[in-house]
């Protein structure tokens, strides 16, 4: 089976979220919302919400999707997020970029800080840098990527802002559930109302399951299509963007599954197109 996805026709929310520390996201099962987080960039307080890691042993340790997909990318790509062990009261992860960045991207490559004097509060990656030039920390990489997207920036009370909301798709026959948070092009994360992220922009797509958005007429009660779930070896919070529409004169029906898309451009019934679009879609929830 070819790994594929599809993104929600008409998607429009309103970026938002919540709460201190880092990663622990609900775990892929039920129908829970997701938990968002604080974190700080340069001196303000952003929301993330963070579902994915490229490590299974931290996915299972946060209780958050292990993605293979992230696993098998390069964490010199993406920007820095700074997890800071025996931080100051108040401590938050520290972001090296948000929305409105060139280098802004969900996906972060993950770093460790060790102090190594008495710690104060660290708001910017630039205050980081400068501590560790006059030796009072240290900085540590771990080789490992978090899919931690921003939903809200400039944030005074993280914990006051609801989370994002869940759109439900279609997975080999049944529904789970995910956010939409980021894709590569600008048009459309305008039209969306979600983020634009360049980086996204700059990364193979081909490396990505398909995420399907069925155009034109279409059957009631139709949704999305995944490729793949949490679970499998293709999992990855990244999907690229392919556009499908039924034949003329072919009656629509409800498209449940990658493999069923196949068929049916086999048999002629339904077309598609292929665009270059990277969509950060992260699957919360799978029955």
């Amino acid at each position: 089976m070819r790994h594929r996805l599809a993104v929600i026709a008409g998607l429009v929310f309103v970026l938002v979220g919540t709460s201190l520390g880092l990663a622990h996201a609900s775990p892929t099962s039920g129908r829970a919302a997701p938990l968002v987080e604080g974190s700080f960039y340069d001196g303000h307080k952003d929301a993330i919400v963070v579902t994915d890691s490229s490590s299974r042993a931290q996915a299972r340790r946060k209780g958050i999707n292990y993605a293979p997909g992230l696993a098998r990318m390069k964490p010199g790509l993406f920007p820095k997020i700074f997890l800071v062990h025996g931080g100051a009261g108040g401590q938050l992860v520290v972001l090296g970029s948000e929305p409105g960045e060139r280098s802004y991207s969900p996906i972060w490559r993950e770093l460790t800080v060790t102090w190594n004097v008495t710690p104060v509060l660290l708001t910017s990656d630039t205050q980081i840098e400068a501590a560790r030039t006059a030796g009072d920390l240290s900085t540590a990489r771990t080789g490992l990527l978090l899919n931690a997207p921003v939903i809200a920036t400039s944030v005074a009370d993280p914990s006051a802002v609801p989370p994002p909301p869940v759109f439900m798709t279609f997975y080999d026959g049944h529904k789970d559930g995910m956010l939409a948070t980021d894709v590569s092009d600008k048009t459309q994360a305008t039209a969306k109302g979600i983020n634009f992220a360049p980086m996204l922009a700059t990364l193979d797509p081909s490396n990505f399951p398909e995420i399907y958005i069925v155009k034109g007429n279409k059957a009631a009660g139709q949704l999305q299509i995944l490729g793949s779930e949490p679970g499998e070896s293709s999992y990855s919070p990244l999907w690229l963007e392919t556009n499908v529409r039924w034949r003329d004169g072919v009656t629509p029906s409800v498209i449940k599954s990658d493999t069923q898309i196949d068929t049916l451009i086999a048999a002629g019934k339904l077309r598609e197109r292929g665009t270059s679009i990277v969509l950060n879609c992260p699957v919360i929830s799978t029955p």
